[in-house]
């Protein structure tokens, strides 16, 4: 990838608003109070995302109190920047954990994933909750005849497994196919609005929902604790539902790893729209679903995977899908734009449970390997159970405790940035522009806004000190080793960093 002091596209020139089309269509303000002073719970949860927030409600069903702890706010981070597929076909997975793992293990990641998709369905019905849920087939799809094996083995294995999976060869796509795996009844939905619905029934009768807190220490102890900004949450147990855990035991830093993705929304005419959900394995892959908005529908296309930190000109592969949306389906223009990030495990399942071994109290669930629709369903379960003692048959599968090994790569790897010529000096930087720069031997992260003025802050990432990098498709900081995002005037967006970026002199 070229620097960001090339003439490639900046955000300044990319079509759409830059926000999550959930996010948009819930057009909500922040509903629940910051954290003050100390509260004293069964149950603190950290991150009111899909899992969190599943973990919380099974909870306090169950007659625990919970106090669900939110950095930002409720269902606009990870879940709410999602393409919010709930399934369980997960791109090409059966065969190969089948493979690794054996039929029996296969068959109950394959269960807890179809389960999720039940639970999902009923809630809504239960909660009446209008989140725009629809019930469609999804799809694995390959245009490259060298890959029909992988496919036929994918539903061989899927249907072996007791999954609703069928060969198909055509597909009503604008575009001829190879080989397509179909799982039927499968759905989607808008995640932030089911979010927002669960946190409405969790919060209140001695539960509670704190939103624009940030959770800057946590200890495990009897009782555990959470340091927050502005007082401190104290429990039996705490769950750390935070993408990757924020906390160091377990070093999960080292078992997973970040995986961010780029994803567009466009108005689609009825006459054009899709019939299910589809993820194109190919290079560069593609992931595409509608959405009802308003009495239209809404294309929403996810392009290619890239390693945060490591491309910098993400804003030519906004482009770059901007342009396959329109030549596909000649459609535009595009209505809004926004990056996702996920974390890869080792073996392409989830960590969820106890941290290490050497903790009591302290729970986390992550690695969703960008399937955390349902992952994190069967991950708030997994947790619900354990905590209120009741058996749950896969909590041995995804135990966080356990050694992965490492699964063959499937798919496209992560693009990653090539080498190009940087810029000598902050005097270089166009507007929109940043880069890293020396100044007495250590690194300084230096951007230009809009209006030409310039900003510096430390550019080592105050997880663990790695160097951030420009992305110039989000104007933000990203840690080029474990995924912490920070704004462009440093401050911290997504962790597992907790605090912001020190502000420099230019």
């Amino acid at each position: 990838m070229n620097s960001p002091s090339s003439d490639k596209s900046s955000i300044h020139e990319l079509p759409g608003s830059n926000r999550s089309l959930w996010t948009a269509l819930a057009q909500q303000e922040r509903r629940y109070p910051k954290l003050q002073g100390q509260v004293t719970v069964d149950v603190a949860i950290i991150g009111a995302g899909i899992a969190g927030l599943t973990t919380a409600h099974e909870l306090k069903k169950a007659g625990k109190r919970v106090a669900v702890i939110e950095a930002r706010q409720v269902g606009h981070q990870v879940t709410g920047r999602s393409n919010a597929k709930i399934t369980s076909l997960h791109s090409l997975i059966y065969a190969d954990l089948t493979d690794r793992l054996g039929e029996e293990k296969a068959r109950l990641y394959g269960e807890a994933n179809q389960e999720a998709i039940n639970y999902i369905a009923r809630t809504v019905t239960d909660l009446r909750i209008d989140c725009a849920l629809e019930r469609r087939p999804a799809y694995t799809v390959t245009c490259d005849p060298n890959r029909i094996g992988e496919i036929e083995a994918e539903v061989e294995a899927a249907q072996r497994l007791g999954l609703p999976a069928a060969m198909v060869r055509q597909l009503d796509l604008p575009y001829a196919i190879q080989a397509a795996v179909r799982f039927d009844h499968q759905g989607q939905f808008n995640p932030t609005a089911y979010l927002t619905a669960l946190a409405g029934v969790v919060d209140g009768d001695g539960s509670f929902v704190f939103e624009g807190t940030r959770v800057l220490d946590v200890e495990d102890g009897e009782p555990a604790r959470a340091t927050c900004q502005g007082g401190e949450v104290t429990a039996r147990d705490i769950v750390v539902a935070t993408n990757l855990p924020i906390i160091p035991q377990g070093e999960f830093h080292k078992k997973a790893k970040p995986r961010a993705h780029l994803v567009m929304a466009a108005p689609i005419p009825a006459d054009k729209d899709l019939g299910g959900m589809y993820l194109n394995i190919d290079a560069p892959t593609h992931s595409l679903r509608t959405t009802p908005t308003g009495g239209g529908r809404m294309l929403i296309a996810v392009g290619e995977s890239y390693s945060p930190g490591k491309v910098q000109d993400t804003a030519s592969m906004y482009l770059a899908l901007a342009g396959f949306i329109r030549e596909r389906f000649e459609i535009e223009p595009v209505a809004y734009r926004w990056a996702n990030e996920d974390y890869d495990s080792q073996d392409r399942l989830p960590f969820v449970g106890l941290a290490s071994r050497e903790v009591k109290h302290l729970h986390v669930a992550t690695g969703f390997c960008s399937w955390g629709i349902t992952n994190g369903t069967a991950a708030g379960h997994i947790l619900s159970d354990t905590l209120i003692g009741r058996r749950n048959d896969r909590a041995e599968l995804f135990d966080a405790t356990r050694e992965p090994g490492k699964a063959p790569n499937s798919g496209s790897p992560p693009k990653k940035s090539e080498d190009a010529a940087k810029p000598q000096h902050p005097d270089d930087l166009k507007a929109g522009e940043g880069a890293v720069f020396k100044k007495n031997g250590q690194p300084v992260a230096v951007h230009r806004d809009a209006d030409g003025r310039l900003h510096a802050v430390s550019a080592k990432c105050t997880h663990l000190g790695c160097e951030v990098a420009w992305n110039n498709g989000e104007a933000t900081w990203d840690c080029t080793c474990h995924g912490s995002i920070f704004a462009a005037d440093g401050t911290v967006l997504h962790g597992p960093a907790v605090s912001d970026l020190e502000r420099q002199e230019v």
